[in-house]
């Protein structure tokens, strides 16, 4: 059993992040925890509590109907959690050569950068080919995804690539590995 943390976001952050578009989380507290960290897509909630320019980005990237196909109530991917930092040493950082106006623009866009916030620092993102549907939870939260693939793969979905267990490796389906 391989038990690890995991965050919950709504989509379409969760996507975002796994898909290496979101750089930095936003969350109101700190954690100590620096490593892999899954990343959970919550339950749907209505497409009208979503911010304009972040569903108008969604739409650019995903179509018109991206809240009908992005995953929901699934464990969607992997990324390590580098570093977490106050949100206004962030917007610092921003303004620095190192950030082109365009990124700065669409991290701000993404994220709530205000006073007394965190940013999360995520890098290596990996989206899993195939979604595994599990019950999130507020804060960080430990899950399994072996256990939960193993029962999902009793009712004959695939194996991803990462699972290590009695399935053989090739039965699985390969990790989009994307750009970070």
């Amino acid at each position: 059993m391989t038990v690890r943390l995991a965050l919950s976001l709504w989509q379409p952050w969760a996507s975002f992040v796994v898909e290496g578009v979101k750089r930095f989380e936003t969350r109101s507290w700190s954690t100590r925890h620096r490593g892999p960290l899954l990343i959970h897509a919550g339950q749907p909630r209505s497409r009208g509590s979503i911010p304009p320019e972040v569903d108008a980005l969604a739409v650019q990237r995903w179509g018109s109907q991206w809240h009908r196909h992005l995953p929901f109530g699934a464990l969607l991917g992997e990324v390590d959690l580098v570093g977490v930092f106050p949100s206004e040493f962030v917007q610092t950082i921003f303004e620095r050569d190192v950030w082109t106006a365009e990124a700065a623009k669409l991290e701000r866009t993404l994220g709530d950068f205000s006073a007394s916030r965190f940013a999360w620092e995520v890098l290596n993102p990996k989206a899993w080919t195939t979604p595994i549907p599990y019950a999130g939870r507020q804060r960080l939260f430990q899950a399994d995804p072996d256990a939960a693939r193993a029962h999902v793969h009793k009712l004959g979905e695939p194996v991803p690539s990462w699972w290590v267990g009695p399935v053989p490796a090739d039965a699985g389906l390969a990790i989009r590995e994307l750009r970070g």
